[in-house]
């Protein structure tokens, strides 16, 4: 800032300080790019800061408008000078590196783009940290900055255009790295959610790729998460360069992490460019699966009449093709969501269909779930009775399938809120405390602050003020965290208990 000020004046700084900022980040805050670009604002007064950023802003045209009439002063210059003096394999991986879809890559991903073992690969990354062409940014990941990346493609298209091996060996590059990104959400989300029926049937592995492998729960949610815009940019480049098969299967593995995370935002968007690529594919299954969890996705977003739509599809769909384990599943969330419109007879006869073909398919997990959203409308109209007897059936399900923590976290949770509906808080406040376990065995940061919160309630309704405070302190720092709905509810509770 100190030296585009230098160069520009203080006067039209000061007039547009955060385009300045945005100036200086385009430029990569390379000294010599600012110098071109503080050349160019000078020569021309009538152009404002704002105007110039977005120039920069256009990927492809960056690096032209830092170029200038004197070859030894070009970025382009100053980038073949390091890129240049790379063996022809480290200078492989930077130009491949252009075809990663995300802003940063972990060492197994820009393995599976080179095809190379991840030591090889490793080292190769450090030659490019030491020529200072990529930054490493935390334990085997690296950053890639935009304005070298339109240099890397520059580089990777010029060699496209002159050599067909090259470009058979760029796509194949590309294809390897979103393979990557495909098995590896899927192997996350086989841990997370092992009971799951539905899998998207996967391609076998490319050569020279080998998928993340996770030894628990927390591990494949750690890198779900951290992986999250990098998946999320996968399924949009497979989706831009016709790779269907992997632009709608993307979305359907991230199915734990997007649906039972905070994330259902971003998982809108990839399954509305999961849905068209499905149908590119004819298989009829996976857009069963698409247009569920599209009813799912919306559903978290309130938009209740979409999510029926996309439910009732859903079933029509899987009814059609025999595919009965869908056809439930369809089933049970369609009527959640009439629940959610408190439509309660319609409501319980969907959910009664539901468990009905789980029964008859043997699903038991599937019946247990079920069994939870029954017990859960019984209390809603205050059939407490019905409600525990439905609880009380699912909960052994849960606890015998391995057992299912996220599951009977949910089916625990529940039955503390009828009991606490009943005024029996010490039985309440027991089911939430082992809903709360359960909950943060399996890293589900919503479920556990949800948790808190009814503990909160709970407890300041059995008169356990200072308790209440720290349930509703805990809840508010999650909710907080990831950007939930109920913090402001929160913060104003716990106002009138503090006062």
């Amino acid at each position: 800032m100190e030296l585009l000020t230098q160069i520009v004046g203080e006067t039209r700084i000061s007039a547009e300080h955060d385009a300045a900022g945005e100036v200086i980040r385009l430029c990569a805050y390379l000294p010599l790019a600012l110098r071109i670009v503080a050349a160019r604002i000078t020569a021309r007064p009538h152009t404002t800061l704002a105007e110039l950023a977005a120039e920069l802003a256009v990927e492809h045209d960056r690096l032209n408008v830092l170029d200038t009439d004197d070859p030894s002063a070009s970025v382009r210059t100053v980038f073949s000078w390091s890129y240049c003096g790379l063996t022809d394999e480290t200078a492989r991986l930077f130009r491949l590196l252009a075809l990663h879809p995300g802003p940063e890559v972990s060492v197994p991903a820009a393995a599976a783009l080179v095809g190379l073992s991840p030591e090889q690969t490793c080292r190769q990354l450090s030659n490019l940290t030491k020529a200072h062409l990529i930054e490493q940014i935390g334990k085997n990941r690296y950053h890639f900055h935009d304005l070298l990346r339109c240099y890397a493609q520059e580089l990777l298209t010029d060699n496209d255009m002159k050599n067909v091996d090259a470009a058979k060996d760029q796509s194949q590059a590309e294809h390897r790295v979103l393979a990557w990104y495909l098995h590896s959400a899927d192997a996350a989300d086989r841990i997370l959610t092992p009971h799951r029926a539905y899998r998207a049937p996967l391609d076998p592995v490319p050569p020279g790729c080998v998928p993340q492998v996770f030894a628990d729960n927390h591990e494949a949610l750690h890198w779900s998460e951290i992986e999250l815009t990098n998946l999320v940019e996968a399924t949009r480049r497979a989706s831009d360069t016709g790779q269907h098969d992997i632009a709608w299967k993307l979305p359907a593995v991230l199915w734990s992490l997007c649906y039972l995370g905070p994330h259902s935002t971003d998982w809108i968007s990839l399954l509305e460019l999961a849905l068209p690529a499905v149908r590119q594919t004819g298989e009829r299954s996976g857009e069963g699966w698409i247009l569920y969890s599209l009813g799912l996705a919306h559903r978290d977003q309130r938009q209740l009449n979409q999510s029926i739509g996309y439910f009732q599809n859903a079933v029509a769909l899987w009814r059609s093709i025999g595919y009965h384990w869908g056809e439930a599943a369809a089933l049970h969330k369609l009527g959640d969501t009439y629940a959610r419109q408190q439509q309660w007879d319609e409501a319980i006869d969907l959910l009664q269909q539901s468990l009905a073909i789980s029964q008859e398919l043997g699903e038991r997990w599937g019946s247990g779930y079920v069994l939870k959203s029954l017990g859960d409308i019984y209390g809603k109209i205050h059939q407490y009775d019905n409600a525990l007897r439905r609880l009380h059936e699912a909960l052994p399900i849960f606890r015998d399938t391995h057992p299912d923590w996220r599951g009977m976290g949910g089916v625990l949770s529940s039955l503390g809120d009828i009991y606490r509906c009943q005024q029996r808080h010490n039985d309440a406040i027991e089911f939430y405390r082992q809903a709360l376990a359960a909950s943060r065995e399996v890293g589900h940061r919503y479920a556990e602050a949800q948790t808190l919160h009814h503990l909160g309630e709970t407890q300041c309704e059995a008169g356990q003020i200072d308790a209440a405070c720290q349930s509703l302190h805990e809840a508010l720092d999650i909710f907080e965290k990831i950007d939930g709905p109920r913090a402001e509810e929160i913060k104003n509770r716990l106002r009138s208990l503090e006062a």
